[in-house]
């Protein structure tokens, strides 16, 4: 299924499948649960689910969004729980789900929640998912090397993102560049 998810993306080089790793390893450095840590897992794999309701064209766009569309794009993180809540055995990836584009200052969305109140598995997939998006080709722009993707995460460290989930991810990739570097 994440598989599947991924293919809808550009040239979605780096999959589902390696933000999750990426993800469970960090929720692992912070001292999650194994339970949690599942839970990352399972989310950073479906984490795209919602955007199988947003037309193709919105997301091989090469240029800038409309108005319509960017609500479009910013809505599927609220169809993401939609179609994961009737099924029990998904219904906390759901509810990850529906956080992991809000920001750590909240200026995010859907709820435009803040800090502490956007639930940790949801603010380590959104630093692992941003690094993932920016490191391939978009239709918009080209990839960042490795590097470049690791700077604006640490620009972005305390406004966007958590500062210890940012640490934590660091620690997670350390020496990893050339297996993940475009």
């Amino acid at each position: 299924l994440a598989n599947t998810i991924d293919l809808r993306e550009s040239d979605a080089q780096t999959s589902s499948i390696k933000i999750s790793e990426w993800s469970e390893r960090t929720a692992k450095l912070l001292g999650l649960s194994i339970e949690d840590q599942n839970l990352v897992r399972w989310a950073a794999m479906l984490h795209n689910i919602g955007k199988v309701e947003v037309p193709e064209e919105v997301l091989q766009k090469p240029g800038p969004l409309s108005a319509e569309e960017r609500k479009l794009i910013e809505h599927y993180p609220v169809k993401s729980e939609k179609l994961l809540s009737p099924l029990s055995r998904f219904r906390e990836v759901g509810k990850v789900l529906r956080y992991i584009n809000e920001r750590f200052d909240g200026k995010g969305y859907p709820d435009k929640k803040k800090g502490e109140d956007i639930p940790l598995p949801a603010r380590i997939l959104a630093v692992a998912d941003t690094y993932g998006s920016m490191i391939e080709n978009r239709p918009y722009r080209q990839a960042y090397s490795h590097e470049s993707a690791l700077r604006e995460i640490t620009k972005n460290k305390g406004t966007q993102f958590d500062p210890a989930v940012v640490d934590a991810f660091m620690q997670a990739i350390s020496g990893q560049e050339t297996v993940y570097n475009n």
